[in-house]
């Protein structure tokens, strides 16, 4: 079981870099939707992804 959720995280991971390529810079919703994932799973990559080096995280935003 982990072995698939690896798999599908490294999967994530790909896209994610290939749409990163194309456009820079996008917010998590956007990569979410594009991505069809919800932007809870697509944070918990992005997350990944920047502890790892890979994608670097540079805004926030209040929702107020």
């Amino acid at each position: 079981m982990d072995e698939l959720f690896d798999e599908w995280v490294k999967r994530v991971e790909q896209d994610i870099l290939a749409l990163l390529r194309k456009t820079k810079t996008m917010s998590a919703s956007q990569i979410a939707g594009t991505l069809k994932l919800s932007e809870k799973a697509t944070l918990s990559v992005i997350y990944g992804m920047a502890q790892q080096g890979t994608v670097r995280i540079t805004g926030i935003q209040s929702t107020e």
